[in-house]
């Protein structure tokens, strides 16, 4: 199915593509409701609309806790919000291994990764990145007078996806410039419409 050599770096797809992509390459018929779609007429080499961006999102960690996080990315900007960051609320990985132990312990001597590891650590309700020209993403211009207008374009798409898809983070997201009316509406909207999964031992989970 794939065109020899072929490289696209044009347009953007989801992990949740894969599924409706393997079932078409491979003849089968695709359920309808799923949340992703094929990109087997990118892997024969054609265009396909609607992949100038993709959409992220996180909602509870393994261990029950809520963490929601959404964002827009597209090839110049990645726009995150982070529903869960008040300052106070600090935010670990499940599977964190060797790296970030070694980082938060250059951090004892060393500014900027202490600025970093408190970055990844409590985040900041909004983020924004300009991709081509800071990569790695170390440089938040949502608080930029310069950026406003960029800011709130992606704040815009991201917002009429969430109204797409019927988001329960929707109103803390329209809070989010005020900490305690957005800490509010995640305890009330998003937790009552969004609880954590239970598996078969009861343990909460993503």
């Amino acid at each position: 199915m794939v065109r020899p050599k072929a490289v696209d770096d044009e347009h953007f797809i989801s992990g949740i593509d894969f599924f409706p992509t393997v079932l078409e390459a491979a003849g089968l018929s695709i359920p309808d409701g799923l949340d992703g779609r094929s990109f087997l007429p990118l892997l024969k080499g054609e265009k396909q609309e609607g992949r100038r961006c993709v959409f992220t999102q996180i909602d509870y960690k393994a261990g029950g806790a809520a963490v929601p996080m959404r964002c827009v990315q597209d090839r110049r900007h990645g726009y995150i919000f982070n529903g869960w960051s008040d300052g106070a609320t600090k935010y670990r990985n499940n599977n964190e291994g060797l790296c970030m132990k070694g980082m938060e312990e250059a951090a004892k001597t060393d500014p900027a990764v202490a600025q970093r590891v408190k970055v990844f650590r409590y985040r900041t309700p909004e983020e924004l990145y300009d991709l081509e020209r800071d990569p790695d993403c170390l440089t938040n211009l949502a608080g930029s007078s310069e950026h406003q207008n960029v800011l709130r374009s992606y704040q815009k798409q991201l917002r009429d996806w969430m109204v797409a898809t019927v988001d329960p983070l929707l109103a803390t997201f329209d809070k989010r410039g005020d900490p305690k009316q957005m800490k509010a509406e995640m305890e009330s909207s998003y937790r009552t419409h969004c609880p954590p999964k239970r598996n078969a031992k009861g343990m909460a989970g993503e």
